[in-house]
């Protein structure tokens, strides 16, 4: 999508890869949503009543799944930005020489900016991802989640709605049975809503993707719902042999597709895949979604609102964090212990409380612990100096402990701080691979009115951990999503059900490929340049440690990853100009 409209009245679209577009006399508008082809006529009638009564004031009742919408009044000539309350959706907008241009896609805008802001790349440097309502462009301003943003016909601006995430502050008073009959209910109820005439689940074997299948088992017909799972070529880390053994279980078919590093890749379609994504995603070469309007996808699913990942220790630490448990001289101890892992490397120690020695060390200190380790305020910086960002960063991690009465309350406001960056971060490079395949990807775990249940399950029951197996074997191992297990198990076979959740490291076997040589030619180019990227925003150092070397494995997976993101700053910095 792309609108360009000038104070002088004039006014142009694009509508590439548009879900929904209406025009009349007076109206323009514009979709990009989640929902098949198939209902667009019930949507028109919808639109069209709220057009004409009450100005589209609360979209959340005409759309499900999330939604960016623009809608122009060429009477008034006043244009209204819409942006749907999960963030499932997301769009930007620039105001440049009396122009306001919006476009779903943030590098279709970047001829109205100056280039990238040291705040956005100190983001994406330290953390891998922005803030939701950030840029990587001076000049260029995201929509932020909820939001309703209106331009009068001199492009003054205001916000009409502005809506703040809201989470349980306490467990609710129904029973475990209760609590796992609502949880399926209401998954159901939200699988239901998004579901077309065909579906398709992308099918990894884990917990979350199985609960999807075993929902749309529950409201659509057999023969709606299919499934695909996706493996590389190579690796050690499969897991479509639990994906069939679940997809056989419930009787669906499942296509196993296989993604081989080997496959050429040339510059510029590297190029042209990191400037069609808002959010560059290095698994953009394992997994593409199908091509289709008619097909809603079911991918890319986080449930641990519901079920915490917050395993033995961390539990100890947040009653301590209740009680103000710490420790005297703790600081000391945690820097001490913390230079010594970091000297000694000993996050790559077989042994493992060698190897989280600086984890259990700041448990001395709750806060510290929950600043460093839960919500990871500080990042992994790799530039060579960091930017004066460090007081506009702290704002996007700041949390008010001081009204936190219990356990889920403090969970909940780290899950309301991690929406706006990991959380939304999973749903960009979903939506950016939905675009640009011209598919429907659909995320009903983030269906907000399902998250604000999820948040007021019991804490101890949210937490609780299970015998099960673990990753890729049956080596027995204790495995959380307790209440999630419970809601499902009649659903799936017993070797998903209390299967450990598993994720495969296979970057390395990408950049060891052809798209390890194309990276390093973008980082070779970048550094040839009298305005070089890395040489300007400080990765000097880091990009010769990359260039170093050319054999990496498994363990590299962390480094790689921020490699993938330099080279993907080093083509916006080209393309900014």
């Amino acid at each position: 999508m792309f609108f360009n409209y000038s104070i002088k009245g004039e006014f142009s679209y694009h509508l590439d890869h548009t879900d929904y577009y209406y025009e009349d006399d007076r109206f323009l508008f514009i979709g990009d949503f989640v929902l098949p082809k198939s209902k667009h006529l019930e949507v028109d009638k919808r639109v069209k009543n709220a057009l004409y009564s009450d100005g589209l004031a609360n979209p959340d009742t005409i759309f499900l799944g999330g939604f960016f919408i623009l809608k122009y009044d060429k009477f008034l000539n006043k244009i209204d930005l819409y942006r749907d309350q999960s963030g499932i959706k997301t769009g930007y907008y620039s105001y440049n020489n009396g122009t306001l241009s919006v476009s779903s896609l943030i590098h279709k805008l970047r001829f109205s900016s100056k280039g990238l802001n040291t705040l956005g790349v100190d983001m994406l440097n330290r953390f891998d991802y922005l803030f939701d309502g950030y840029t990587i462009y001076d000049e260029i301003n995201e929509v932020p989640i909820g939001n309703s943003l209106n331009f009068d016909d001199k492009l003054q601006f205001s916000v009409t709605k502005s809506f703040k995430i809201e989470l349980a502050t306490e467990d609710n008073n129904l029973l475990l049975e209760e609590n796992i009959n609502r949880l399926r209910e209401l998954t159901n109820q939200v699988h239901d809503q998004l579901a077309g005439t065909d579906n398709l689940v992308y099918l990894s074997g884990g917990i979350d993707s199985c609960v999807m299948l075993g929902a749309l088992h529950d409201v659509c017909k057999p023969s709606e719902v299919r499934s695909v799972s996706f493996r590389v070529k190579g690796t050690d880390f499969d897991e479509t042999f639990y994906a069939k053994r679940m997809a056989d279980h419930l009787g669906i078919d499942l296509e196993i597709k296989e993604s081989d590093p080997s496959k050429i890749i040339t510059l510029d379609e590297f190029e042209n895949v990191i400037l069609g994504m808002n959010n560059p995603y290095p698994g953009y070469w394992i997994f593409k979604p199908e091509p289709s309007t008619e097909t809603v996808c079911f991918a890319g699913q986080d449930t641990r609102l519901h079920t915490p990942d917050i395993n033995t220790f961390d539990q100890w630490v947040f009653s301590r964090f209740m009680n103000n448990g710490k420790v005297p001289f703790s600081n000391l101890l945690i820097h001490t212990i913390g230079a010594f892992h970091k000297l000694l490397s000993l996050n790559k120690s077989d042994l493992k409380p060698l190897r989280y020695a600086d984890r259990l060390a700041a448990g001395l200190d709750p806060l510290c612990y929950v600043n460093d380790f839960i919500l990871k305020m500080k990042g992994n910086p790799v530039a060579d100096h960091i930017y004066e960002n460090d007081n506009i960063i702290a704002r996007e991690f700041d949390i008010d402990y001081s009204r936190i009465k219990n356990k889920r309350q403090l969970y909940n406001e780290i899950v309301k701080v991690k929406w706006r960056q990991q959380y939304t971060d999973d749903i960009r490079y979903l939506q950016d691979m939905a675009r640009m395949n011209n598919a429907i990807i659909a995320m009903p775990f983030y269906d907000y009115k399902l998250a604000q249940f999820s948040s007021s399950i019991p804490f101890h029951w949210a937490t609780k951990y299970v015998s099960g197996s673990d990753k890729f074997s049956e080596e027995p191992v204790k495995v959380n999503k307790f209440v999630l297990r419970e809601a499902y198990k009649d659903k799936l076979p017993e070797s998903v059900l209390y299967r450990k959740k598993a994720v495969s490291p296979t970057l390395a076997l990408f950049f060891n490929g052809p798209l390890g040589s194309v990276v390093r030619k973008v980082v070779e180019q970048d550094l040839k340049e009298s305005s070089s990227f890395i040489k300007n925003f400080g990765y000097t150092t880091f990009a010769h440690k990359y260039l170093s070397r050319t054999v990496w494995q498994v363990r590299d997976q962390e480094f790689l990853n921020k490699v993938y993101y330099m080279a993907a700053l080093c083509v916006y910095h080209k393309n900014c100009f």
